[in-house]
């Protein structure tokens, strides 16, 4: 197949998906009533540390939220979901700091599957998972026109939500008002789509600037716009010249890009044009032959001297136009001389082996603490790769299918990783599950980064429980059995040295799944485990990652108030090249059995009660 019908055969989140749909597969919780993508996972180097922040959306996915999940996939965050056949969805889920605090922000809203753009709020969330604010200035105050009989609330835009770092946060707006389009061919009534950002006070959601790419025609006429034919002949379908996708503060102004007229513009804090970056023909600049770029996403500057700037592109290259389906999308650096205005290209991020075609978002991004390591979103296909410092890809995942058929197509809008440190502010959650009639106990914390062990109390009176035995904590759910004289069971986690907060309280013996919790669980094949033998009473730990193919555990001994002996376990996760990935047969719901990827352990001892 050529890469133009490669290309031509995408599907596109953007356009109406089909009514026979596939759902990627995902891995359920006994403790939670959410899923999580499986990753399918190729890894050739050492990547940067952090997490992976993205969210998932579109009608292949069951898990259209924004998500926190490590490399190997997986789960740290699962934040609030979205039906995938609702027109509302998670956007641009990111961290950012926040007078001096580090802070969650995504985008929610409803999203105008035709036109690429949307109208929502912006949600910012501290690092114990609460609500600070969320940013939805009135429209009395913004003035945007939809141009859809559609009830909304608020009105920015899913393409940018930037939080600086002076406590504002800059966002994007779609307005549909008229327009004289005889100069390039369409109605001299026409309608279009004005580019907007908003600088806003955060704390007061005080509007503190405003541009508009209306107020620049002679610098961005209409003819400047790839996005043909020229539409716009009534409100309903407005034409979508500019395209504003990405906004960036500089110290002077703001970097400021527009998709359809591939050109980045340099913005004064006056809002005048200083300068404009084309990627047809240079504009301002000249350019090492070839740099050319369309259809761009997410300009960066990284780096900055008194006459220089070094600036990411995510190059989308292909959307129709000028370059219809014949180029494959890369990631690039740019070094611009501001003296001399010529531009040359330093980096080049893509894999010639296995070229990817995304038409539509996307993201590259120089990780934070880490020289020279690249990750890129692909946007519209569910894939992020990470690049070394020489241009070499080291890091695949997928968590969609990548050219999806039959209406199962999954996008992500950008995708980044930061290194990440969060404890909750709500409570662990304990749950119990019958499987081939025998009880196993599961203990998460959604969000909590750093859990080292749980301490599990025991007793015949819920509000008189007493510390029995301690487990290792392994991926995002834990698992264990016990069996002994109580009635009530409860979870404490353990981070460092210091126990921090408690579970509920579950009835031991009784199958809280099914008599309150989710009834039913993708469970991972296990590998087998470690067995220690006491006197008394099983007790197993596993964890429900499908992303550690197997562990190592060492026996711990730990004294118990009683002066009994209490194994625990210590496990330690393997190197691996490759994720397992189940495929298709890997269905929600469905039921595995208890395999083990923890370890399995014998518990001694009487419990307490």
């Amino acid at each position: 197949m050529s890469l133009k019908s490669i290309s031509s055969a995408l599907v596109a989140i953007h356009a109406g998906l089909s009514s026979a749909q596939t759902v990627w597969p995902s891995v359920s919780y006994v403790t939670e009533n959410f899923t999580s993508p499986q990753l399918k996972v190729t890894k050739s180097g050492t990547t940067a540390p952090g997490y992976l922040f993205y969210d998932p959306a579109g009608s292949g996915t069951s898990s259209q939220a924004p998500l926190i999940t490590t490399d190997d996939g997986e789960l740290i965050w699962h934040g609030p979901s979205s039906n995938s056949s609702s027109p509302n969805s998670y956007w641009n889920f990111k961290t950012a700091s926040l007078n001096g605090s580090s802070v969650l922000s995504y985008w929610y809203g409803y999203s105008l599957a035709t036109f690429g753009h949307g109208f929502g709020g912006i949600t910012i969330l501290n690092s114990s998972y609460d609500a600070i604010t969320t940013i939805c200035v009135d429209n009395s105050i913004l003035q945007i026109n939809p141009g859809i009989n559609v009830t909304l609330d608020c009105f920015h835009d899913q393409h940018e939500s930037y939080i600086t770092d002076y406590g504002t946060i800059i966002a994007s707006a779609y307005n549909t008002t008229q327009a004289d389009l005889t100069s390039v061919g369409g109605p001299a009534d026409g309608w279009i789509f004005d580019g907007i950002f908003h600088e806003i006070d955060i704390a007061t959601q005080e509007v503190l600037f405003t541009w508009r790419s209306t107020d620049h025609l002679d610098e961005i006429p209409f003819s400047a716009s790839q996005e043909l034919p020229v539409t716009g002949r009534s409100e309903a379908s407005p034409w979508d010249y500019f395209h504003i996708n990405s906004i960036q503060p500089l110290a002077d102004g703001y970097l400021v890009n527009s998709r359809h007229c591939f050109e980045t513009y340099k913005i004064s804090k006056n809002g005048s044009i200083e300068w404009i970056i084309s990627g047809i023909d240079g504009g301002d600049f000249t350019f090492d032959d070839p740099i050319y770029f369309s259809w761009q996403h997410f300009p960066r500057v990284v780096n900055s001297t008194a006459t220089t700037l070094t600036i990411d592109y995510f190059n989308n290259d292909n959307a129709g136009g000028t370059f219809n389906g014949t180029n494959s999308t890369t990631g690039f650096e740019l070094l611009v001389n501001l003296d001399t205005k010529h531009i040359t290209r330093t980096k080049l991020f893509t894999n010639p082996a296995q070229p990817l075609f995304a038409d539509s978002q996307g993201s590259t991004q120089l990780i934070d603490g880490e020289d020279g390591h690249y990750l890129m979103g692909y946007g519209q296909l569910p894939v992020i790769r990470e690049y070394d410092s020489s241009g070499a890809q080291i890091y695949q995942a997928e968590f969609g299918p990548i050219y999806p058929t039959g209406g199962n197509a999954v996008s992500s809008y950008r995708a980044y990783k930061y290194v990440w440190d969060a404890t909750p502010s709500f409570a662990p959650k304990l749950n119990a599950q019958t499987v081939n009639g025998s009880i196993t106990y599961y203990v998460s914390w959604n969000g909590a980064t750093n859990v080292d062990s749980w301490v599990i109390s025991a007793g015949n009176s819920t509000g008189k429980l007493t510390s029995a035995f301690t487990i290792q904590s392994v991926g995002f759910e834990t698992n264990f059995k016990f069996s002994g004289p109580f009635k009530y069971l409860s979870a404490q986690a353990v981070i460092g040295n210091q126990t921090s907060a408690s579970s509920n309280v579950v009835a031991a013996g009784v199958d809280s799944a099914t008599s309150g919790g989710t009834s039913s669980v993708l469970i991972a094949p296990g590998s087998g485990g470690v067995k220690t033998s006491g006197t008394s009473g099983p007790l197993s730990t596993t964890s429900r990652s499908t992303s550690t193919p197997s562990v190592t555990t060492t026996a711990l001994v730990s004294q118990l108030p009683d002066g009994q002996v209490q194994a625990t376990s210590a496990s330690a996760k393997p190197s691996t090249s490759v994720t397992p990935y189940a495929g298709n047969a890997a269905v929600v719901n469905q039921e595995a059995g208890l395999g083990v990827v923890g370890a399995l352990i014998v518990a001694v001892g009487a419990l307490l009660v």
